[in-house]
Parts: C-alpha cells; structure tokens; sequence
C-alpha cells in the first residue's frame, strides 16, 4: 500500500478532482511556448516521430530496416525540435502521441513543437500528458466531427491547465517512474521474446510434419524443390490452381451509400492476422454484393493477403467463420475437400519463410504476391489417412501451445494496465512516490 499525501485540496478543475494540497495548477502557457523554428534542409538521420507508446523517438529506429527514409532534401518545411522540448501530434493528442523529446532533431510540418519556459522539470510533463486523465481532457479539447480528424491545435492546448508539483518533487516523481516502468518494460520484453520463441516453435513442429510426417522410419524421395528437400516416398505433389478455386474481392464503391452499413463482413487486409475470423471492422449490405463484382464465400473458405506490408515478415493465413465478402487486396481459396483446405493452411504456417521468399515479388515498390506463383505454388500431400492423422495431432499440439501464448499475453495486458495505473497515480498525487518529504 503506497503512502498518501497527509493533505489535499480541491484543484478548482472539475475534471482534474483534488491534488496534494502543496500541488498547483496553472495554465500550460505559463510553462509552454510555441515553437515554430522551420528548417530549410536537414539530415533525415535526424528526422524524430512520435507514438503513443514510445513517445519521441528516432523515426529510423521505429520503421522497418528495409523501408528508405526520405532524402534530406525533402526535409525543407520541416520543424527543429530540441531536447526537452515537448512534441504533439495534434491529430493524436487524444490518444497519447505526446512527448518531451530527449534529443535535438527535426519533425513534421504537422506536429507541434513547444518549449519550457517555467521552472519545470520537463520529463514530468511525458509521463502526465500521457495519461488517460489528459488523453480524455485534449479529445474534449479537439476540434472535429470524427476522431480520424480531431485536432488540438496549439493555442487551445495552451490555455489547458496542468497540474504542478514542486520541482524537486517532479524529479523525484519521474525518477521513481523511470525505474519502475523499467522493470516492468522488461517483463514484458521477457514474455514478448517466450511468445516469439513459442511462435518459432510451433513452426517448426508443424513444418517438419507437412514435410516429413510422423515415421521417423518412413522411406524418402526428393521433392524437387529445393526448399522443401525429401519427403516421404508414398506422398505426391500438387499445385495450388489445381486444389482449389482462387478469386479476388472487390470494395464496392464508399460513394454509394446503400452499400455500407449492413450486416455482412468485410474482410481487409488487417484483418487477416489471426487463423480465424469471426467478424470484421467494416460491414457491406446485400445490395452491394447484388450490384457489384463482390462474391460472398460461405463459412470455412481459407483467405490470405496478395497486398500489404505485412507481406515483408509474413504471408497470413486465415480462415472466415461465417459468411464474408472480402476486399481486392485478399484472395479467398475455395476448396472442395475441407481435409485438403485445413492441410494447405498447416502448409502454408509451417513453411511460411520459405513461401514467403517463393511468391513475393523481389524489387516490387509495393509488397505483393506474385499471382501466377501463388496459383503454381507446389503443396505436399500424403495419402488421405496420413493427412488426418497429422492434422489432429498438429491440432492438439497447436492447441497447447496456443493457450501457452495466450497466457503470456494476457500477462502482457496486466502489466501494461498496471504501468499505466502506476504512472497515472504518481503524477496525479493519489500516492506520494518514495523519497518525497
């Protein structure tokens, strides 16, 4: 149980509620100034973004390492930013994109940047601006109908109050949350890497089945292809044209209005990231699959992504778990035999890096499938019997592990809860960090 201040006062805020009454609240503006120092050029090795996780960090650190920053000639119009400046994607203000920078760099025309300009202990300003309490109070503050075009714009944001705990009290606040978000950060990153393993795992245990199945003993034959090597001499080949039919979706057009709205899923490429789909963010009307060149595949039909840039780690495979029509960047795979349908799924998770490396278009400025490897792509098949049998054991086997990171990320949300509880409740003065007098 965390100590309490021995006094608190009414913050004269209604959504603010009391603080410790050595506590004081003030107008941003007392603490902020608006920053518009523009460059003319710059070194994109220097370009900072900000996320509502991390907070201002090097924008090269938080893309992919095979995505190109721009050249430093496209910089001109950007905005300086200095350590310990605060930085705010105003577009994001509401959901925690905030934060005190801690380096010198450059970033977007469309972020706001603002300098100290009280005795303030800056970093006290990340955690407190962060928090649900201030996400909630700059959504009430943002101008726009939907939330996709909310914006706290600068000069509203500096006339918003702030709460002030002494200076000394602010470090003392922001040392005790550093380490202890700490510790906490790194239990996550401890089940994020026992997930990656478990992940790993599965697939090799499942590669090695549709590859090799379950007889150690089991004489072999070459496949012919090389990323597959031998398998076991009873089992034969197809391609996927010739197991299934394969089609493409289509987005009825967002102009029409009778074609939104309704009660049939819509499946997108985001979508596609867990083996089955139970529903979807958007919804077409039957009027749009009437009049548009939009097919409704029925429960089972397996789908996977041609189009996304998740195609640069992975080629997703899923599963529709009722009636569904999907967009052009999908393609549903129809198959006759649902014992064929559930083996090509374990086929294409066990040997996803391999596939991935096969179908993908090298060079290509968008990530996509190639269309005729896809339908070409080789799948092993063993004799009927064999292929049950392996199916239910990987099942069982997928099963277990699967609850096994479920469990971690279940942990993974708790700890993630707690830290944000921790931080809103230091900051806010509902408990007195140690060390405070």
């Amino acid at each position: 149980m965390m100590e309490r201040y021995d006094e608190y006062k009414d913050s004269g805020i209604e959504w603010i509620g009391e603080i410790p009454a050595g506590w004081e609240v003030a107008p941003m503006k007392t603490i902020w100034s608006e920053s518009k120092e523009i460059v003319d050029s710059g070194d994109p090795e220097q370009l900072l973004s900000v996320s509502e996780y991390y907070g201002v960090d090097y924008r090269k650190t938080r893309i992919g390492s095979d995505e190109i920053l721009m050249r430093a000639d496209s910089l001109k119009g950007y905005k300086a930013c200095r350590s310990s400046d605060l930085v705010m994607n105003i577009m994001l203000a509401w959901k925690g994109a905030q934060g005190v920078s801690p380096y010198d760099g450059l970033v977007s025309p469309a972020y706001a940047v603002f300098t100290s300009i009280g005795n303030n202990y800056t970093p006290y300003a990340h955690y407190l601006y962060r928090t649900p309490l201030y996400c909630s109070a700059f959504k009430r503050n943002s101008t726009g109908i939907i939330d996709s075009r909310l914006r706290l714009y600068p000069d509203v944001f500096l006339r918003m109050p702030c709460i002030i705990p002494a200076f000394e009290e602010q470090k003392r606040i922001v040392e005790y949350l550093d380490a202890k978000t700490s510790q906490i950060d790194e239990l996550i990153a401890d089940q994020e890497k026992s997930i990656e393993l478990l992940e790993e795992y599965r697939k090799a245990v499942i590669s090695e089945a549709v590859t090799k199945g379950l007889d150690p003993n089991a004489p072999m034959k070459d496949s012919g292809i090389d990323w597959i090597g031998e398998i076991p001499k009873e089992w034969g080949q197809s391609k996927m044209k010739y197991l299934c039919r394969i089609t493409s979706g289509s987005t009825p057009s967002k102009s029409v209005l009778s074609f939104w709205q309704g009660s049939i899923p819509w499946v997108s490429s985001k979508e596609v990231k867990q083996a089955e789909i139970w529903d979807t963010e958007h919804h077409i009307t039957k009027e749009a699959i009437e009049s548009c060149s939009t097919e409704l595949y029925p429960e089972g039909t397996y789908v996977t992504v041609v189009r996304s840039g998740i195609l640069k780690h992975t080629i997703p495979i899923a599963r529709i778990m009722k009636p569904m029509a999907v967009n052009q960047d999908i393609k549903a795979m129809a198959f006759d035999d649902q014992s064929i349908a559930d083996w090509v799924a374990l086929f294409f998770t066990g040997l996803n890096d391999a596939l991935l490396a096969a179908l993908t278009n090298e060079g290509s400025t968008v990530d996509n499938l190639n269309t005729r490897a896809f339908e070409n792509c080789p799948i092993i098949i063993p004799p009927k019997e064999i292929r049950e049998s392996i199916t239910l054991l990987l099942h069982m086997k997928m099963n277990k592990i699967d609850a096994l990171i479920a469990d971690k990320r279940q942990l993974i949300d708790k700890l993630k809860e707690y830290r944000k509880s921790l931080i809103f409740e230091a900051v806010t003065g509902k408990f007195k960090v140690p060390g405070v007098a």
